[in-house]
């Protein structure tokens, strides 16, 4: 698209995935309150299906502690699809995950996760390393650090939006 602004996401490009959007993560993500975290998720979801965007989900030992996906997810985007690990805590070591991604073709991956620190950053610095020509937009509202905020820059960002996407009218 010769005209596409490029800050803008093309949503012929993107693949949102949204891992480890669990009900025990949650209680320790500790900048941002618990439902406003489930609202922001669900809204991931909702954009991602409104878009069209081929939607991934993940869960890290959804029968233990981490407890299952948030139901929000799969209730306002029912196309996307979950791909089950068996015990890995990068998702990017299942091997299952990282082939749905590339057999989509799409170079944009639109990470959200619910600990910035490891379900967040393990996931993009390995897509980072085995990508070509890909990009990656991790979107910080749907995710945060097990640990109060301590600057006032940290509280800033996390009220900034973090998801544009421009979708693309098909010829008539």
């Amino acid at each position: 698209m010769p005209n596409t602004i490029k800050t803008m996401i093309d949503s012929a490009d993107a693949v949102m995935l949204l891992i480890d959007h669990q009900s025990g993560l949650f209680q320790l993500v500790k900048d941002i309150d618990m439902l406003r975290l489930r609202h922001n998720v669900s809204a991931l979801a909702k954009v991602s299906r409104l878009a069209k965007l081929p939607t991934f989900t993940t869960a890290s030992v959804p029968d233990g502690p981490n407890g299952p996906l948030i139901p929000e997810i799969h209730r306002y985007n029912p196309e996307a699809i979950h791909i089950p690990r068996t015990g890995q805590i990068n998702t990017w070591d299942n091997p299952n995950w990282v082939e749905a991604i590339q057999k989509t073709g799409r170079k944009t991956l639109l990470i959200a996760a619910t600990l910035t620190s490891v379900c967040l950053s393990f996931p993009t610095l390995s897509a980072s390393r085995l990508a070509t020509g890909s990009s990656r937009s991790s979107t910080l509202r749907g995710t945060g650090p097990p640990w109060e905020p301590r600057s006032r820059w940290h509280v800033s960002y996390r009220r900034a939006p973090c998801l544009s996407i421009r979708t693309q009218s098909s010829p008539s």
